[in-house]
């Protein structure tokens, strides 16, 4: 597969209103130091080389970029609103005043806001670039979204929401029966990187992965 990639110049984060009811499960504090964000350690570098970029086809995106949870950006391409999904991974939903039978489970908000808030930490003033992958059942493209650090290194911003126990591995397998099946070499050797990435984060309970899935993730 051709990958394509997408450069961005820094962003500019839209005020972003929450529409969040907290309940006072959701807005608790979690004092445990398993549940810290770490932007720092361990980060996962993938730099493009020179002879890649010389072939790569790059276009700006508009500055401004609209962040509605921890899996999704929106921005705009040629006056078109563009949505991006993260390939391979699932955040907690965001609870949306304008579903009133909106179901999540007990912790679902918090740790979506949590997510939320550390995308937009992340990407605040970064350049931005994303592979493409496919299109969704909603139209929005599917792509894996890097920042670039003063270094000029490409950073995966799902691996970093997959390490902080943000993110969960999902809608991807390596399982012939799965509906998300992969066979592709370079999406194969993705989904086992995560895997090994989620694990990490699952052993040391850090964030979703400290309570029972099913007061995380309602679906």
């Amino acid at each position: 597969m051709k990958l394509k990639y997408i450069i961005a110049s820094p962003i500019l984060l839209l005020p972003i209103i929450s529409n969040s009811c907290h309940s006072s499960s959701e807005s608790e504090k979690i004092t445990n130091n398993k549940n810290t964000l770490d932007t720092n350690k361990n980060t996962y570098y993938y730099p493009l080389s020179s002879e890649t970029e010389s072939y790569l086809n790059f276009k700006k995106i508009a500055s401004n970029v609209y962040i509605p949870d921890g899996d999704t950006i929106y921005f705009y391409e040629h006056d078109e609103r563009v949505g991006l999904r993260f390939f391979g991974i699932d955040t907690p939903e965001t609870k949306k005043d304008n579903k009133k039978n909106q179901k999540l489970a007990k912790r679902e908000n918090h740790f979506a806001q949590k997510a939320k808030n550390f995308l937009e930490q992340t990407l605040h003033n970064k350049t931005l670039y994303y592979e493409y992958i496919k299109r969704d059942r909603y139209n929005r493209k599917i792509g894996i979204l890097y920042y670039e650090t003063e270094d000029k290194v490409k950073v995966d911003v799902s691996k970093e929401l997959l390490k902080n126990g943000l993110a969960r591995v999902h809608y991807i397998n390596i399982d012939r029966d799965d509906i998300f099946t992969v066979k592709e070499e370079r999406q194969v050797k993705y989904f086992k990187e995560i895997k090994k990435i989620e694990k990490e984060a699952k052993n040391k309970k850090l964030n979703i992965w400290a309570y029972p899935k099913q007061e995380v993730f309602y679906r």
